[in-house]
């Protein structure tokens, strides 16, 4: 039951802010409404406004994440095999345009599922939104896990400040011959600016105009009085979008680098 436990855990963990795509899986077309709060701090009178604020009229240094249908952007993790997220349409929830991935969370040794994601954007400020999404765990148990929706940038920010946010998940269980309650996730994050107007040098080519900046995350599973921290450091490139992503967990670092990417 220990090790049943762990894979809960891990599923959850990897959902929660894994988005490099792992493997190309048919869009979910349902939209369900975020369960989170965005707050900027140390900002300069900035606001983010609530969950779902597109931006609160300021003014962006520029495009980050060049969004239109069939841009692809390929990653290395760790030094595997280059997989693709590419948009491959667009939505309308709630008066905002998302425009949608094909898969953020593919096949694993442990844990395997389908998950898609949406990225909007407005006035500097980008969201990402993970849609609902379904995992067989093992032992022919199926997890399914609400969405949920975060700030992942806000690029007309100076060096060292910041911005925090929290989401609310649920997951449910079927199959597998037994019956098991439904989980809930708390996760806090604090949003860094770490530097601005960079150069980096990421699989041979050299991009300018580079924002890179750290996400601190808390997840707290119901149930487990143990909270389980994990920090991402992102390289964004203007007119280019992701470059690089870090994320350090439990003392494991897994590291993605754009290899080739298409805009259109």
């Amino acid at each position: 039951m220990k090790n049943f436990k762990n894979l809960i855990s891990l599923f959850l963990v990897i959902v929660s802010f894994s988005f490099i795509s792992c493997e190309n899986e048919p869009l979910d077309s349902s939209l369900l409404g975020a369960n989170s709060t965005n707050n900027n701090s140390g900002g300069g009178g900035n606001s983010g406004g609530g969950g779902n604020s597109g931006g609160g009229g300021n003014t962006s240094s520029g495009d980050y994440w060049p969004a239109a249908l069939n841009n692809t952007w390929s990653f290395s993790t760790n030094g595997a095999a280059s997989q693709q997220m590419k948009i491959v349409s667009t939505s309308s929830l709630n008066g905002y345009t998302y425009y949608n991935f094909n898969s953020i969370l593919g096949q694993g040794t442990q844990v395997s599922g389908t998950a898609a994601m949406g990225m909007r954007k407005g006035s500097g400020d980008y969201y990402i939104k993970v849609y609902s999404s379904s995992a067989n765990i093992g032992g022919g148990i199926t997890a399914n896990q609400s969405d949920f929706e975060f700030l992942v940038l806000k690029d007309y920010l100076s060096v060292g400040q910041t911005w925090n946010g929290s989401y609310t998940q649920t997951t449910s269980y079927s199959g597998g011959g037994i019956s098991l309650p439904s989980a809930t996730t708390n996760s806090n994050y604090v949003g860094t600016i770490l530097g601005t107007g960079l150069t980096e040098i990421v699989d041979g080519e050299t991009f300018t105009n580079v924002i890179k900046l750290s996400i601190a995350q808390t997840v707290v599973i119901t149930g487990n009085p143990t909270a389980t921290n994990l920090t991402t450091t992102y390289w964004f490139a203007k007119n280019v979008g992701i470059i690089k992503s870090e994320t350090v967990n439990a003392g494991t670092t897994s590291t993605s680098v754009l290899t080739d990417y298409i805009l259109n």
